[in-house]
């Protein structure tokens, strides 16, 4: 669980704890229970991929390959969509099945080597239905395994990256809005927003050379799904798809550190998204730099053994982070520069 990531950071002189403790305790949360939860390797996350081979990710891995019944492709995400491209053609949709992304790490035992299996390709509706041409009204989904390589030898053994399992509760409408229609074990790919889930922030600049996989239910998923990123609203907004980001995983300080379960109950608002439920309460308001003001914070009535667990006293939480609360939200200051708005219900 993610107790080690709620321990008492340690404080600078001014009262405010410094970046890069925030992001050392943030690091720290288990994919489990943390807010933001990535694919996994060997219990090494990572959640983007540079696609020349050319720059590691924050995880250490680096494209090596990709490769489909013994010939090599250039991979390309283009569109949200994974393409092969080779001498002798291209692969994409179904035929990508069976391909593989090989990517490498240093490790202390040496230079690792992994595949990603193209499992399965599928295709579902983007949750929020577009507004704008621009905007794709489905995307590609892909399952995804993995399996560690000893030399040319392909892997004895495959893992879905996601490790995720199925999201149940009775209310079909709270399993949409969690996975929004995604199955657990597939992922989606997207590229151009450079995210950082250490400090919880979206590159200013597009970085086509960059894909992201989001996974089923994950926050990256989330963040297409609802419109929130570059290829799937049709547009650069940085500053709005960064205010999701801080919303969807409750760093409310804005330094990165979550304050949240997977699969906590949460209803929201802004940009093409509405309240999926009306809220019962208020819990904040967002914008790019996280909550400018704080009502009831979301795990005051945790909705799953996991966040219960977590957070028995979630103000009690905020106040052990060393991080300052944001102010009530009280007077109508903020609404003039909010992007979203999140709800307890």
């Amino acid at each position: 669980m993610r107790s080690i990531c709620l321990s008492v950071v340690m404080v600078g002189a001014c009262g405010v704890p410094e970046l890069a403790e925030v992001r050392q305790a943030s690091s720290q949360c288990q994919k489990e229970v943390c807010g933001s939860n990535s694919p996994e390797i060997d219990q090494m996350g990572f959640h983007d991929l540079e696609m020349r081979g050319n720059d590691k990710n924050s995880g250490g891995f680096f494209l090596r390959d990709f490769r489909l019944d013994g010939q090599s492709y250039r991979l390309v995400v283009q569109n949200a969509r994974l393409w092969g491209i080779g001498h002798s053609g291209t692969i994409s949709g179904k035929t990508l099945t069976g391909a593989q992304i090989v990517i490498e790490r240093d490790s202390p035992q040496g230079l690792k080597q992994y595949a990603i299996r193209v499992t399965a390709v599928d295709e579902i509706a983007i949750a929020v239905p577009p507004n704008d041409p621009r905007q794709p009204p489905t995307v590609e989904t892909y399952e995804l395994d993995y399996g560690e390589m000893f030399g040319q030898q392909p892997p004895s053994e495959w893992k879905n990256v996601c490790g995720n399992v199925p999201f149940v509760h009775p209310d079909p409408e709270f399993v949409f809005n969690e996975t929004h229609g995604l199955d657990p074990k597939n992922s989606i790919l997207f590229e151009g927003d450079k995210i950082d889930l250490e400090t919880m922030t979206i590159d200013q600049t597009w970085q086509p050379k960059w894909f992201n996989i989001g996974c089923s239910g994950h926050t990256l998923a989330k963040l297409f799904m609802t419109r929130n990123t570059t290829v799937s609203q049709g547009q650069k907004n940085p500053a709005q798809y960064q205010a999701t980001l801080k919303l969807l995983v409750a760093d409310y300080s804005g330094l990165g550190h979550p304050f949240t379960v997977a699969g906590q109950a949460l209803t929201w608002t802004g940009g093409q998204v509405q309240y999926f439920r009306t809220p019962t309460s208020s819990e904040a308001l967002w914008d790019e730099h996280g909550a400018i003001c704080l009502d009831t914070p979301r795990m005051t009535n945790p909705s799953t053994e996991a966040g219960a667990k977590e957070y028995p006293d979630i103000e009690q939480a905020i106040r052990d982070s060393g991080l300052a609360r944001p102010p009530p939200c009280a007077t109508p200051d903020p609404l003039r520069s909010a992007l979203r708005f999140s709800g307890n219900y």
